[in-house]
């Protein structure tokens, strides 16, 4: 199980995504439907980060691609807690750093065309003038 932490040997894994858990699927749960395609690795059930539920789905790690490819095609539909199980075909793997593996773009130089010259800015502007307002505007229609 992980809890924090990957299992020990994770290279050459094989992780699965599950969608359509309910909240109350626990991972041993998952282990007993998931071990009868193969050696599980790992499983882990994202929770939600204030309230501690499930987040609805999970990953699970083969071993071998095999019993992934087999888990795949096995269990595609299978009943669980009153759900049925989908799980998702890995996508390809992402090489390691992410760091490296995601490449944004520079951000280029903000470049503003304003349409006033040098000597337009250097000389005074005048002040916009105050609003004002006839007496009368000011008097309430009840006088």
């Amino acid at each position: 199980m992980s809890y924090g932490r990957p299992p020990p040997r994770i290279d050459g894994m094989v992780s699965l995504k599950v969608d359509n858990l309910t909240y109350r699927t626990t991972p041993e749960d998952l282990r007993r439907v998931f071990e009868r395609c193969g050696e599980v690795g790992d499983i882990y059930i994202p929770r939600d980060r204030y309230t501690r539920e499930s987040r609805g789905f999970a990953f699970v790690r083969f071993y071998d691609r095999r019993d992934a490819e087999e888990a795949l095609d096995s269990l595609d539909g299978r009943m669980l807690d009153g759900r049925e199980l989908r799980p998702i075909r890995p996508s390809p793997q992402v090489p390691f750093p992410l760091a490296q593996a995601l490449v944004l773009p520079q951000p280029q130089p903000l470049q503003v065309a304003l349409p006033l010259r040098l000597e337009e800015l250097a000389r005074p502007h005048p002040l916009p003038q105050p609003l004002t307002l006839p007496l009368e505007a000011l008097r309430h229609s009840d006088d």
